[in-house]
Parts: structure tokens; sequence; C-alpha cells
């Protein structure tokens, strides 16, 4: 696990883009987000995920590419990598339709939201090594599969793996 404090300017940025992101989901069909959610609540995720993708993209080096909506079906960091943000130290959960947008060996990142600014990096898996391994549920129709945060492989791995 890795700790860090995003910086005011990372915060800022990240509520910029998260609000950006809520907006675009709003306009479309934000179809994974619970009905009885309230708009807050479904706008504080994409906030709390982009600043998750902000700490990653910071802690590997790599280019944040901040959701751009171009049309390209871009990673999260350094397009390479997915980031999953949670606020709740819980599990990495992946849609089972991830693996019609990502190769099997994509890395998928669970950081951990803990207060006003500060993350923690969980660990990272593959995602064919989530949809092998992972708990496997139904809910309102779409498959997922679930890992506990305990059965991750160490970011530090990660920061080796894309650096070497």
């Amino acid at each position: 696990m890795w700790q860090m404090k995003l910086t005011p300017a990372e915060m800022k940025l990240g509520e910029l883009h998260g609000r950006e992101r809520f907006s675009r989901a709003k306009a479309g069909s934000d179809i994974y987000m619970k009905p009885n959610q309230s708009e807050e609540l479904r706008e504080s995720f994409h906030i709390q995920g982009a600043r998750g993708e902000i700490a990653v993209a910071r802690y590997l080096d790599l280019p944040w590419s901040g959701g751009e909506p171009d049309g390209r079906n871009r990673r999260d960091v350094g397009d390479l990598v997915e980031v999953r943000t949670k606020k709740i130290r819980g599990g990495l959960i992946v849609k089972h339709l991830e693996q019609k947008k990502n190769p099997p060996s994509t890395p998928y990142v669970l950081a951990w939201f803990r207060g006003t600014s500060t993350v923690q990096l969980l660990g990272w898996m593959k995602l064919g090594d989530i949809l092998d391994r992972g708990e496997q549920y139904e809910q309102r129709g779409i498959w997922f599969a679930r890992i506990p945060y305990q059965n991750l492989i160490p970011i530090q791995e990660l920061r080796c793996l894309i650096h070497s």
C-alpha cells in the first residue's frame, strides 16, 4: 500500500473534471448508478474517481488522461492503467463488460479515498486475473467480479513493471 496527500491544485482539478464527467453521464445514460442515489452522491463518485486517477498518475509518474471526451477509448492513466476509487476499503470491482474495451493484460488499480485529501493505493491486478479469480455476482443484469483488497498485488510492483 502507498499513501499520499493530494495538493490543493490536484483536489481542485479532480473536482472540475469530476463535475464535467457527471454532467456528461447525466446527459447520457448513467445506467450503473443505483436509481435511489441522489445527484449529489453520484457527482461525488465522479469527483473521487478523478482524484484517485490523479493520485495513481502521480505515483506511477505517468500522464493522466483526465477522462477526455475525444472519442478515443483511453485508459485513465498513461493510456495503460484503469483506476477504481472507493470511499470505503473494500475490494476491486470490475464489470465483465470491461473485457470488450480492455485486453486481459490491462492493470486495474484500487485507490481508497480517505478523508479530505488522503489517497491510499491498495494494490492492482490485471483485468484477466480479476475476471478469472474474482467472486462473480450479478446486479441489475450486469455481471461483476470482485477481488478483496488483501489479495491485490502491491502497487510498488506495478510501478517497477512500468518503469523497467
